[in-house]
Formats: structure tokens, C-alpha cells, sequence
């Protein structure tokens, strides 16, 4: 009877063992989260950093490298709610263009570089990946002269050294030089996640020319021979008709649409009008776009002070 009586105590408690070991396990699973993912592949991040560079590009906001702080500065528009954009530059971009772009291209590499056979597709990846850095890294040192670059992106280092801009410049061409030449048309590339040119191999280097093309025409009154020698190589490989050009193209449902759609037409901000500067001009010369950019008022076309209310 003892032994009987041990038997069954013996059998409950490991029955008890593996009924809260199976409680618990259920239990874990409840913690986890179906709905965000985890783990990304590499399109997903170059698909991401290419929205984030556009939206930058394309935002409202005053930053120094997007074109809401420099059409102020052209007096196509001006602030007449807010002055901050006619007079200084609030805004910096370092977070957009650091974190939410230059880093999603390096997750992106990451991820590439860890496949054993690196093919000439995944290489053309790596390519326009670098291609998409060079632009970003212009434009930050052509906006602000010195940068963090060569300590930049390293999450254990929160204060890394700025770099002499000349250097990054010139430093930035010749990455430039090997993407391209790293560049293979007779394979595939990001294809639906290449926001820009759909996989376009071809298309993809007439981009990198045509950027190099602009580095070297920037640089070509201060160094001279640089410039000139990337004018020249870039020359006849460039982009050559609206077809080609780099163009982002948004959706037409909100959260992916144009940045100055959401802000002007679904918030409906009338912060920015045209200046008398720029539709003085555009009334002189009776340009037939007025129409199109702006509205009348009393049947013309009146422009405001640059920098008042």
C-alpha cells in the first residue's frame, strides 16, 4: 500500500510539474506583440530611410535642408503666422537625417553584408544604399560645413567629432565613385521597395552621375581640379529627360501622402502666402502660372510683405 500511495504522489506531482510548466508557457505567450514586427529585412529599412530623406526634403518645417526654409529665403513665400522661418532656422534636421535616414541605410548594409554570397544583385543593393547616403551626407555638410561623418551613426559614442567639411566633401565623392562602379545593370536591385526608380538599375546610375555631376560643379571654384575632374566623368551619363529623374511619388491616403498636403490642404494651416516680391514679378511679366499658385483677390493677384503680417 506504501509504495502504491508513493506511486500516486509521485505521479500527481509531475503531473502538477508539467501542468504549470504548460500554464506558463501559455501565459508568456500573451506577452507577445503579433501586430508590430520584430525583425525587418533590408528593403524594408532602405524603403523607410527613402521616405524619411523625402519627407525632409518636402516638409513645412524650417530646417536648413529642406525647401520650406529656402523658399523663404527665395521670397517665393513668407510666414504670416509665425516669423521664425524669415529670419533663423529653428530647426537643424540632425534627428530626421541622422536618425531616421543615415541609420535606416546602415541597418540596411547590415543586413546585406551578414548573406554569405554577396551576388551582383545584392551588391547593386549596396550600391544605391551607398548613392542614398553620399545625398544625405551632402546634403548635411552642404548646409552646415562641419559634421560628425567618419564617428557618426555609433550609439555608444553620443558625442562624436565633427569633420572637417573639405574632407568629408572629397571623401564623400570617391564612395560615390566605387557605388557606381559597383553598379550592374544586367542584375536586379530593391525592386518594389526602391521607392525612387522600382529596381532601375540603369536609371539608378544616371542618378549617382547626375549627383556627381552637382557635387563637382559645388566645389569646382574651391577646388578647382576636383570639380573639374567630376564634371567630366559625370558628363554624358547624367539624367537627360523628365522620365529619368529621381523622383518620390506619394500615396494619396494619409499617413503617406505629400508632407505639404498634410500640412496646407488637410490641416487647413494658412500660415504661408506668395510675396509681393515674387507675384510683383510673376504680375509684370503676366506669367500664367499665378493662377495655379496662388488665389485673387478681387480678381488680382497681391502679394505680401517679405517677413510681416
Amino acid at each position: 500500500m506504501k509504495n502504491i500511495r508513493k506511486t500516486i504522489e509521485l505521479s500527481l506531482a509531475v503531473l502538477l510539474v508539467l501542468f504549470y510548466s504548460s500554464c506558463t508557457s501559455e501565459l508568456e505567450k500573451l506577452n507577445e506583440d503579433k501586430k508590430h514586427a520584430t525583425t525587418a529585412g533590408a528593403e524594408t529599412f532602405f524603403a523607410n530611410a527613402t521616405k524619411n530623406f523625402s519627407d525632409n526634403l518636402n516638409s513645412i518645417q524650417y530646417r536648413a535642408t529642406g525647401p520650406g526654409i529656402t523658399r523663404l529665403w527665395a521670397q517665393q513665400l513668407t510666414s504670416v503666422t509665425y516669423l521664425e522661418g524669415v529670419t533663423y532656422i529653428p530647426e537643424a534636421s540632425w534627428n530626421t537625417l541622422y536618425q531616421g535616414v543615415l541609420n535606416n541605410f546602415k541597418e540596411s548594409t547590415k543586413i546585406l553584408m551578414e548573406t554569405e554570397d554577396i551576388t551582383p544583385e545584392i551588391k547593386n543593393k549596396l550600391a544605391m544604399i551607398e548613392i542614398m547616403e553620399v545625398l544625405t551626407y551632402t546634403n548635411l555638410v552642404e548646409s552646415y560645413g562641419n559634421i560628425p561623418y567618419t564617428e557618426a551613426l555609433d550609439f555608444e559614442n553620443p558625442l562624436p567629432k565633427y569633420d572637417d567639411a573639405q574632407t568629408v566633401y572629397l571623401d564623400l565623392l570617391k564612395r560615390l565613385n566605387t557605388a557606381l562602379s559597383d553598379l550592374d545593370e544586367s542584375a536586379g536591385g530593391f525592386g518594389s521597395s526602391d521607392l525612387i526608380y522600382g529596381g532601375d538599375v540603369g536609371k539608378w546610375i544616371k542618378f549617382g552621375n547626375s549627383l556627381k555631376l552637382r557635387m563637382g560643379m559645388r566645389i569646382i571654384d574651391a577646388l578647382p581640379q576636383e570639380g573639374a575632374t567630376a564634371v567630366s566623368e559625370a558628363s554624358g551619363k547624367v539624367i537627360s529627360s523628365n522620365d529619368e529623374n529621381a523622383l518620390f511619388r506619394y500615396l494619396p491616403d494619409y499617413p503617406n501622402t505629400n508632407p505639404w498636403w498634410s500640412f496646407l490642404v488637410r490641416q487647413g494651416l494658412r500660415y504661408f502666402v506668395g510675396t509681393e516680391t515674387f507675384i510683383g514679378k510673376m504680375n509684370e511679366l503676366d506669367d500664367p502660372r499665378r493662377e495655379v499658385f496662388f488665389t485673387p483677390i478681387n480678381g488680382e493677384f497681391v502679394g505680401a510683405k517679405y517677413g510681416g503680417r
